[in-house]
């Protein structure tokens, strides 16, 4: 029994932490998804994988769509079954159609330079609170080395947990957190 809790201990520190999280939201993901179309996870068919793939195809880059799929296999192999995604033509097939058709060149997001900040700071009035609210995020984005996306949401009434908000802010001598 000792050695077994061993086990258990190793088998869930197998991956770092940064890992794991990720991890679980491409779970989450796959999960919700079958879900909701009520496919069956595991074992998965082509049909449920390949129908996945389309489905993230709607909001995700290729290079993000394989890192999603991937646990499609994790799980498989935890529960000790076959891995459905290995030498699959069909499911290959699909994913270079998703490759040919919505690309996989990844677009590296310009840095926000200082002669960028003063291009938005001459159409600024600072007297109005919405401007000088945008000013001050705009300076904490760059100082903080923050991407947009950290920072404001992408879409209204997304989930506040994943957006940086004026509570999650504060300021000290030594600098902010």
């Amino acid at each position: 029994r000792s050695l077994d809790g061993q086990v258990e201990h190793y088998q869930e520190h197998r991956y770092a932490d940064i890992t794991r999280r990720t991890y679980s939201t491409h779970r989450s993901t796959y999960l919700m998804f079958c879900e909701r179309m009520a496919y069956t996870a595991v074992p998965a068919t082509r049909a449920t994988i390949t129908r996945y793939a389309a489905f993230l195809a709607r909001s995700l880059k290729f290079n993000s769509i394989k890192q999603y799929i991937n646990i499609v296999r994790i799980m498989h192999l935890e529960w000790d079954l076959p891995n459905p995604l290995q030498d699959n033509f069909f499911i290959s097939g699909v994913l270079c159609g998703i490759r040919r058709s919505i690309g996989d060149i990844v677009h590296s997001k310009l840095p926000i330079t200082p002669r960028i900040l003063l291009t938005i700071l001459a159409r600024l009035n600072l007297s109005t609170p919405f401007d000088a609210n945008f000013w001050s995020i705009c300076l904490i984005m760059f100082y903080g080395l923050l991407r947009k996306a950290s920072v404001l949401p992408s879409v209204i009434n997304s989930d506040m947990d994943k957006t940086m908000c004026r509570d999650d802010i504060t300021f000290h001598p030594w600098g902010i957190l």
